[in-house]
């Protein structure tokens, strides 16, 4: 199945760059012309992101015109440091 390793090739890039930063969304542009079905790309997306920090994460495919295959964007989480002690005044 083509669509496997595609969509295993877009968790490993995004893994690559992003390590273990939880993802809450994915973009990506797949050409109608490129030859991948979209239907099996998001099945197949939703077995390779189990266990990773992508797991959970909401899969859009934009069609344009063309053979194009790429990733689009990324939303992550990123949490914030816990705030610092301050020292109160007096009001």
């Amino acid at each position: 199945m083509h669509e496997l390793s595609v969509a295993q090739g877009v968790v490993d890039e995004i893994l690559g760059k992003l390590g273990d930063v939880p993802v809450t969304k994915v973009r990506l542009a797949i050409g109608r012309r490129s030859g991948v079905f979209v239907d099996s790309i998001r099945f197949c997306f939703d077995l390779v992101v189990e266990d990773t920090s992508l797991a959970g994460a909401e899969l859009v495919v934009d069609e344009p015109p063309g053979n194009d295959l790429r990733i689009v964007s990324v939303e992550v989480v990123r949490t914030c440091a816990a705030p610092a002690a301050a020292a109160t005044t007096p009001g």
